[in-house]
Parts: structure tokens; C-alpha cells; sequence
């Protein structure tokens, strides 16, 4: 699959036509071991269980994904997992540099 043109992916999936709001959640959505023909992209349901779930264009306009609302493209995030990174991070000690961008 191909994004539509003009569209500027995060972390775009050729095989399912999915974004992702960062690597973290690409990376979650491929599923089977790595041999060939045995990883596969999640089906729905099982991103759904891994807590991945389409982000609101509500959460798009909030954060940094308001702009691809225009392309139809829907944004796949663990919401709750990107707030437990964030908190994690500031309570280490290292202030803001490297700290995952929200949503």
C-alpha cells in the first residue's frame, strides 16, 4: 500500500496501509516470528488488545497530528503507553531531552 501523495508518514506500514504515531507502535503492530513468510501485520482485534487503537481527531488536532486529518489517514497509537513513557521519563531525572513527544 502507498500513502496518499503529499501525506509525510511517521511510521508508516507498506503491507497494511496503517501510521503509526512512532516507531514503538509499528514495531508492536508486527506480530510472528521473524522468518519468512511468518511475520504478519496485527489484525484489528489484536491491536486492540495490545492496547493500539485509532487516535481521536480530537487527540490529532490536540497533539502533533492535527495536519494529517486532511489525507484520511488514520494515526495508531497506545495512548495510555505514550502517558506511562512520558511520566517514566521526567521522574528519572533527565528533564525533557529524548522525552517521547505526546501525542
Amino acid at each position: 500500500m502507498q500513502y496518499p501523495e503529499g501525506y509525510k508518514p511517521l511510521a508508516f506500514c507498506r503491507s497494511c496501509g496503517r501510521d503509526f504515531a512512532g516507531t514503538t507502535y509499528f514495531d508492536m503492530h508486527r506480530v510472528g516470528l521473524h522468518e519468512p513468510d511468518e511475520r504478519r501485520c496485527a489484525t484489528e482485534d489484536e491491536m486492540h488488545e495490545m492496547g493500539l487503537r485509532q487516535l481521536t481527531p480530537e487527540e490529532m488536532k490536540s497533539g502533533r497530528h492535527g495536519h494529517r486529518l486532511e489525507y484520511d489517514v488514520p494515526m495508531w497509537a497506545d495512548p495510555a503507553l505514550a502517558a506511562q513513557l512520558r511520566k517514566s521519563h521526567l521522574s528519572s531525572g533527565r528533564g525533557t531531552e529524548g522525552l517521547p513527544l505526546p501525542l
